[in-house]
């Protein structure tokens, strides 16, 4: 019904005024819950940027110490690398500093690798990194990283809930 008198319509345009501004505070908190998920999306982008390009610089030092990877030196099955300790004994052992000074094939793969997975913890401190390898020729080795990342996801209700969600990136390469 529209006030037909001076002293019906006194207080309405209050009321237009309240309801233009719940609209517009309902539509600001939309704007901030879509502003909140647009930031967990670039950080869990940003992680696996760093997890590709990790794995293919591995893969890159592997690629330049063929003479280790490609006659089958390797450990057979698989072996990880958790900062700077791998589960294989003999490349764990290797602790020449191969930039200072010449080292053999095998002990550059174990430098290799102890850097590559110090550099992986620095980054990525809940990440490991697993490498298979197949004597064959060509030699093919499988590069995958695993780490926990925290996922979050803004719920309708307003509240932000937080897991921890396991990741995986597998690289293979040939050589």
């Amino acid at each position: 019904m529209i006030p037909t008198s001076r002293t019906q319509a006194e207080g309405f345009s209050l009321i237009e005024v309240l309801v233009a501004l719940a609209i517009i505070t309902a539509g600001l908190l939309g704007i901030a819950g879509m502003q909140a998920l647009a930031i967990g999306g670039t950080q869990t982008s940003r992680t696996e940027s760093l997890v590709a390009v990790a794995a293919q610089s591995l893969a890159g030092a592997m690629q330049a110490n063929s003479g280790y990877w490609l006659a089958g030196l390797f450990p057979a099955g698989a072996f990880t690398v958790t900062g700077s300790a791998i589960s294989d004994s003999t490349l764990n052992s290797q602790n020449t500093n191969c930039v200072s000074s010449s080292c053999t094939p095998g002990q550059m793969a174990g430098y290799d690798l102890q850097q590559w997975g110090t550099n992986l913890q620095t980054l990525i401190p809940s990440a490991a990194g697993t490498i298979t390898c197949q004597a064959a020729s060509p030699s093919v080795c499988t590069i995958t990283v695993n780490w926990t990342a925290r996922a979050s996801a803004a719920v309708n209700s307003g509240t932000v809930n937080s897991a921890s969600t396991a990741m995986s990136y597998t690289l293979v390469s040939q050589f």
